[in-house]
């Protein structure tokens, strides 16, 4: 299963379709508190991280709330890497020099989302699942 965690539905539509066209199973998460669910629940195999992500889902928070309630998708990495040093995770970012602000293990890989097609990242996943 990959876990596919995104606030962006044109983003979940355009890379989720192709991923799942070919036989992989995709779950969804769209803020970090959601994610941290999914990872506790489904046991993914790969997981495709946004590097901007809401903390919660925008309905569960007052109007003023919402602007403060962005979190880095780089804090739900460091908690995927206290439980999971192997699981292969993908930072999906239209944010430039990430990796260069972090050391990033070597199971994970930044993306920047427009330099890549669905295509593109289902044959990344693809690999990355076949080891």
């Amino acid at each position: 299963m990959i876990l596919f965690i995104d606030d962006d539905p044109f983003q979940i539509d355009y890379y989720v379709e192709e991923l799942r066209s070919r036989g992989l199973r995709v779950v969804v998460a769209g803020s970090v508190a959601e994610g941290r669910r999914c990872l506790r629940s489904e046991r993914p195999s790969l997981v495709i991280l946004d590097v901007q992500l809401p903390l919660c889902a925008p309905g569960d928070l007052l109007p003023t709330e919402r602007e403060h309630a962005m979190v880095s998708g780089l804090t739900l990495l460091r908690e995927i890497r206290q439980q999971d040093r192997e699981l292969p995770v993908i930072l999906f970012t239209v944010l430039l020099d990430v990796d260069a602000a972090m050391g990033l293990d070597s199971n994970t890989r930044m993306l920047r989302k427009v330099d890549v097609l669905p295509h593109e990242l289902a044959d990344l996943v693809q690999a990355a699942l076949l080891g």
